[in-house]
């Protein structure tokens, strides 16, 4: 998938990174093949757009084709190495006997009937690849089509793909893979969505529509998705009239979206473009607020991958949120956490609670919460360190009286 998006222009480096992230993503599932065909041949959507992206990628071709392939490749392979021999023995002749050229031309001869075999065989070996190709290809579409038809928005993005770049001779069609772009972001999917938004401000089988990529950017960027923020960050900064330019929010965005995944590759450099272009922009005062608003958005973001599951009761993930926001000082989403039902004694996998972190990082506003909300002030964790002795460890003096009781 490296031809992804050639066609946009100034979103290019971020639209490859969201390709490349999501060409990641389809491909590196483990699941075994003989699994995902199985489960393909019993009408599972999700099983039919995997093995379609695994044929298009040549990641699911038959032992069968995949041998006759390799054979053809080691004959071409010994063939090379012979007429390699040749011509080096007669590249030797010519300097031991400068008068008698028989034996070299002969050589020579030889070398040159090897390479016309080569070219013979390469050739052959191409028609038997594109014979090969054409019947994945044929097989990809049939599973994409069949999964679509069952409203599978990973399909329906696989096929933009597909039609945005007309990928092993099957021919583009920008006005449908923009449908399906549409299709797949009325249903929530993230990189339908993103791909959405780049159609309307690229012109990509649509007219460029500057208000329709600001309305979808923001509702991506509300369902808390890095990308959907980075891209809306991209929009106020580099498009638009003046009235639609905002550098003070692009870097807000931007720079939640780095506080939020500072490990994550794909991000990084698309952050990095956006916060350095918009900083030139701003005042002192601006880039205080700025980063001021990017702190809470960035736990906000954090919020929104894992608020699902307060909902749905997941724990785990409820308990390393709790913690994690609490260490952020990030007030306001520990008491959302807290009122959808978090537990605020949990634990993490180290046996730290969320007072526990909050009092190891300074963060004097969630302690307080915390305590209000009636923590738990003792519990030691598998060092058989508490909330106070991580306060004490770390010079927060304040909260080690907090925690005593003396002031609340």
């Amino acid at each position: 998938m490296r031809e992804d998006m050639k066609k946009v222009g100034r979103l290019g480096i971020f639209v490859s990174l969201c390709m490349t992230a999501w060409s990641a993503e389809v491909l590196n599932d483990q699941t075994p093949l003989q699994t995902v065909r199985e489960a393909a041949k019993g009408h599972n959507s999700a099983a039919q757009a995997q093995l379609a992206a695994r044929l298009l990628n040549g990641k699911a071709r038959s032992p069968q084709a995949s041998r006759l392939l390799q054979d053809a490749e080691n004959e071409i392979r010994e063939l090379e190495q012979q007429a390699t021999i040749f011509f080096n023995q007669a590249q030797l002749q010519a300097i031991q006997d400068d008068e008698n050229r028989t034996k070299t031309k002969a050589l020579l001869a030889k070398h040159d009937q090897l390479k016309k075999q080569i070219d013979d065989k390469k050739e052959k070996l191409n028609d038997l690849r594109s014979v090969i190709e054409k019947a994945e290809n044929k097989e990809a579409l049939e599973l994409i089509h069949a999964s679509i038809a069952q409203t599978n928005t990973y399909a329906m993005v696989l096929m933009t793909w597909v039609l945005d770049n007309g990928i092993r001779g099957i021919e583009a069609n920008l006005q449908q893979a923009f449908e399906l772009k549409q299709a797949a972001a009325r249903l929530g999917d993230e990189q339908g969505t993103t791909l959405l938004i780049i159609a309307y401000l690229e012109g990509l089988g649509t007219e460029k529509n500057i208000d329709e990529a600001l309305r979808w950017g923001e509702r991506l960027c509300k369902t808390g998705s890095p990308k959907g923020c980075l891209l809306l960050a991209r929009i106020l900064k580099d498009f638009g009239d003046h009235s639609k330019k905002d550098p003070q929010r692009a870097y807000s965005l931007a720079r939640a979206v780095q506080l939020a995944y500072p490990n994550n590759n794909y991000f990084r450099k698309a952050c990095s473009e956006v916060i350095q272009s918009a900083r030139v922009d701003l005042s002192p005062e601006q880039l205080l607020a700025a980063e001021t608003e990017a702190d809470t958005m960035s736990g906000l973001l954090l919020t929104a991958t894992f608020l699902p599951s307060v909902w749905s009761g997941d724990l785990e993930k409820v308990k390393v949120l709790l913690a994690a926001t609490a260490g952020r000082d990030h007030v306001g989403i520990v008491e959302i956490l807290l009122r959808k039902g978090a537990s605020i004694d949990l634990t993490n996998s180290h046996g730290r609670t969320a007072l526990s972190i909050a009092a190891r990082e300074g963060s004097t506003n969630s302690v307080r919460l915390l305590l209000d909300k009636g923590a738990n002030r003792q519990p030691r964790d598998q060092n058989g360190l508490n909330a106070s002795d991580y306060a004490s460890r770390n010079g927060h003096t304040g909260i080690v009286e907090m925690l005593k009781g003396v002031s609340h």
